[in-house]
């Protein structure tokens, strides 16, 4: 089975992050069939950000009023084609093969994936 990925981001007032957020994303060496930036009403413009960049598989929903994270993945949940939904947050970024590591384990037949996470700068992995 070729796993089809759909990938939410959620943001809220950190275009900035968001730039690193969506490189990482962009860079994977198992391409999502969509990315979904969910903007939980920011007070801030994006326009730059979303500018940047020119990619038919990234819709951009801002929300016109504040829903919380969890809120933000449900409407990002809502919009997704893909089998597998990935979520990231606007502060996080992946690694390259973060999606390829994934489907290998659905390929496997896992119904669910969760995977740790490493604080740049230190050799430190935590699983949750």
């Amino acid at each position: 089975m070729d796993t089809k990925f759909s990938v939410v981001v959620i943001t809220y007032n950190r275009p900035d992050y968001l730039i690193l957020s969506l490189q990482s994303v962009l860079a994977q060496t198992k391409t999502p069939v969509e990315i979904i930036i969910v903007n939980d009403c920011s007070t801030v413009s994006y326009a730059d950000v979303i500018s940047t960049f020119i990619d038919d598989r990234i819709k951009y929903i801002k929300l016109q009023k504040n829903l919380g994270a969890n809120g933000c993945r449900n409407i990002g949940v809502d919009t997704a084609s893909g089998d597998v939904v990935a979520f990231l947050d606007d502060d996080d970024i992946w690694f390259p093969d973060f999606l390829e590591l994934h489907a290998m384990k659905y390929s496997e037949g896992a119904s669910a994936v969760v995977s740790g996470h490493r604080r740049l700068g230190t050799d430190i992995v935590k699983v949750k």
